[in-house]
């Protein structure tokens, strides 16, 4: 597109505004974004919403934000050749006010077409940045590229911190452009938009999520994209983390997206020796069955017919078959590996005395009790106790176990 046919193209682009409007990405919004374009063929103008109804004024009326950027700058994002988040962070575009309500506005119309022609897509992202040491913009990007990291720029008068990246302080308007720090990539979500609709210059397919992430330290929120959820689980507050490109870029996108920090383990511990105190129990419960016995027959290879044969026990002291010794005995396990103490239990020793035969079909509970803290190693003594449905004890002894670590 020649110089000519870009003399006019600021104007056409908010003079067709109202006849490109998304009914879907303006329903439910009151709000007044302005815009000061400046250069040649810039003005001020204001998109007023007001519950999904559009009205565009040459002029800045009571604007909740305004966008600052060069008439050049915003014809290449408006046709998909600058994205708008690469000259957010280097500079070129400037917001003010609400920056929370800025990510809506990606959807509130439908692409532009330029007199004459139709509207280029640049498939990419974001273009390369060059290594320019006195452009912060760049800076940011060659610490994202090659290092991993995220560099904010902290003002030495009011220890405000920015990102993305800018020259000077918003607060102060001291020169800030040296005073780089490095940040952790962590933040959260402080506002969020569901893109439901095909962005010019962006590759992703929609829906997708875009949001303001804040930085840990950090004044000001950011834009980009964030991954690893249903759409219907994003809210506000939402912790994330940068995940960076594995392939190099050198363009903004360094930081490929933000994705959920789990800060859930995804297993949890069992007690630590700490949390442990005496008196402490648990308990499993379990019908030992016909086929218990003869699948632990089978793994401990005891097929003694006092619990394989009725008619050979039948000629014992028992009268009829009872389970193995050490099958009531088992039923600890889930106790101390699951419950007390819980996931993490090393068990050192196990001793168990029987007191009584468990025949076919009794219910066994098998119970542990913290009975003694050790704490030159941070082992712990229990109790166990094994009794059937009469509460008749089956079996009683001990267990050394050592807890999970904090």
């Amino acid at each position: 597109m020649g110089e000519k046919n870009r003399d006019n193209l600021v104007a056409d682009i908010f003079g067709t505004m109202e006849g490109r409007v998304n009914p879907d990405g303006v329903d439910g919004i009151t709000a007044n974004y302005g815009y000061v374009i400046t250069g040649p063929s810039g003005g001020n103008w204001t998109v007023c919403l007001e519950n999904g109804k559009v009205s565009v004024r040459e002029k800045l009326v009571t604007p909740d934000v305004i966008t600052t950027c060069k008439d050049e700058d915003w014809i290449d994002i408006t046709l998909g050749k600058l994205d708008g988040m690469t000259a957010f962070s280097s500079g070129r575009l400037k917001v003010e006010g609400k920056m929370d309500i800025l990510p809506r506005a990606a959807n509130f119309f439908k692409p532009y077409t330029p007199p004459g022609g139709s509207q280029e897509i640049v498939e990419e992202l974001a273009p390369p940045y060059r290594d320019d040491p006195e452009n912060p913009g760049s800076l940011f990007m060659v610490s994202s590229r090659d290092n991993t990291k995220i560099l904010g720029l902290k003002c030495k008068e009011c220890d405000r911190v920015f990102v993305p990246l800018r020259s000077t302080c918003g607060v102060c308007f001291g020169d800030i452009s040296k005073n780089w720090v490095e940040l952790s990539g962590q933040g959260i979500v402080t506002k969020f938009a569901i893109v439901r609709n095909k962005e010019s210059g962006q590759s992703l397919k929609p829906p997708y999520i875009k949001a303001f992430i804040k930085l840990d330290g950090v004044d000001a929120p950011f834009e980009h994209i964030v991954k690893g959820l249903a759409l219907s689980k994003m809210q506000e507050g939402l912790r994330v983390e940068a995940v960076f490109t594995r392939q190099k870029t050198s363009t903004v996108m360094e930081i490929d997206h933000f994705k959920p920090v789990n800060r859930e383990p995804k297993f949890k511990l069992g007690y630590s020796y700490d949390e442990l105190e005496e008196g402490m129990s648990d308990s499993f419960t379990k019908t030992i069955s016909e086929t218990d016995v003869y699948l632990f027959a089978g793994i401990s290879g005891d097929f003694n017919p006092m619990h394989m044969n009725e008619e050979f026990a039948k000629t014992t002291p028992m009268g009829t078959r009872i389970a193995h010794g050490a099958l009531p005995q088992c039923l600890i396990a889930p106790v101390l590996g699951m419950k007390l103490p819980g996931l993490g239990t090393i068990a050192l020793e196990i001793t168990t005395r029987f007191k009584a035969p468990t025949y076919f079909g009794d219910t066994i509970t098998a119970t542990g009790e913290v009975v003694e803290k050790l704490p030159e190693r941070r082992w712990v003594r229990m109790d166990l106790t094994f009794t059937n449905q009469h509460n008749e004890l089956v079996a009683q002894g001990s267990a050394l176990v050592l807890p999970p670590m904090a």
